[in-house]
């Protein structure tokens, strides 16, 4: 494979923006409307900027969840979770069959769908008509980086081991989990080998979980052509691993982050005073996967030599 196979943002880059949005505005003849809602928003503007939709045939974004100004004469793609909430939304666009929103419509989800998402566009003939597209896009995760992901579950650790937890609330986490690391395998074209210790409970029931339902996406999806030298995923609990929370990491990245929040850091843009021919000014950077040098460097130990020196040759004299 190449580094670019390898790479999860280029991958994820590739599927949104070529797979899904350039195919279908070349299949549409002109340029398309985009419609987010708020899953999906938070899910692509991780990887994506407006200028690569605009070079793609979009001409605008729009967000489910408001108000909209009907194109009628336009094509539609609605990229959106399988949330009930989401559905009716798209389907209130086409409520009144004499003034529809949009013309064609290309509907693409970040994550499975079932029977129910079917039954709810069978309620609405005026939408039914006019699906040109319905597929399923996976991407129920953050690509954070060319090698790291989120599953975006920020409640995850309080729901699966906090004593003051609901205990309700653990059976659909883990269904969730499992769900949202079968749409990274699809991404990935891994179907992987499941190992997890004997006697944790809960990894168990998630490894089970999860290779129950990776089994069931192979099964549907006949042309996944998954990679035969198949890796492993390994489900491990904290208490396997006691020691990393409690170790300071030692990376460049770490040390950026230590010694710049809240004095110039704000999220991963840094501002920075500079000198000008006009005075003094306020400069900005972004530390994300656009600026080659820190992709290059983030991860690095402090220690190591080699690091410091590249930086020194990259600063004017």
């Amino acid at each position: 494979m190449t580094k670019e196979e390898h790479n999860l943002r280029t991958i994820v880059q590739h599927n949104l923006l070529d797979k899904m949005i350039k195919q279908t505005s070349l299949a549409s003849h002109g340029w398309v409307v985009l419609v987010l809602d708020d899953i999906t928003t938070h899910l692509s503007n991780t990887v994506i900027r407006m200028t690569d939709l605009t070079e793609r045939g979009v001409s605008i974004v729009e967000r489910l969840e408001l108000v909209r100004q009907p194109f009628p004469e336009m094509a539609v793609i609605y990229f959106i979770s399988p949330s009930p909430s989401s559905l009716d939304k798209v389907v209130a666009d086409f409520a009144n069959a004499e003034s529809p929103m949009y013309s064609a419509v290309h509907l693409y989800f970040n994550a499975r769908i079932d029977d129910h998402v079917l039954a709810k566009l069978k309620t609405c003939p005026a939408l039914l008509s006019r699906v040109k597209t319905l597929k399923e896009v996976n991407l129920d995760y953050l690509a954070l980086e060319q090698a790291a992901f989120s599953l975006d579950m920020p409640h995850a650790m309080h729901t699966l081991y906090s004593p003051l937890s609901n205990p309700t609330a653990l059976d659909p986490m883990l269904h969730s989990i499992s769900s949202k690391l079968v749409s990274l395998c699809a991404t990935l074209d891994e179907y992987p080998y499941v190992r997890y210790r004997a006697g944790q409970h809960k990894m168990e029931t998630l490894a089970r979980l999860f290779q129950s339902k990776m089994n069931e996406y192979v099964a549907a999806n006949t042309s996944f052509a998954y990679c035969p030298n198949r890796s492993t995923l390994l489900f491990m609990e904290r208490s396997q691993d006691q020691m990393t929370p409690l170790m300071h990491e030692v990376t460049y990245q770490a040390m950026v982050y230590d010694l710049l929040d809240g004095n110039g850091l704000d999220g991963d843009a840094i501002s920075y005073p500079a000198d000008t021919q006009s005075g003094s000014v306020t400069k900005q950077a972004l530390l994300n996967e656009n600026d080659p040098l820190w992709c290059e460097l983030r991860h690095t130990h402090i220690a190591v030599r080699f690091a410091s020196q590249h930086i020194n040759t990259m600063l004017p004299p």
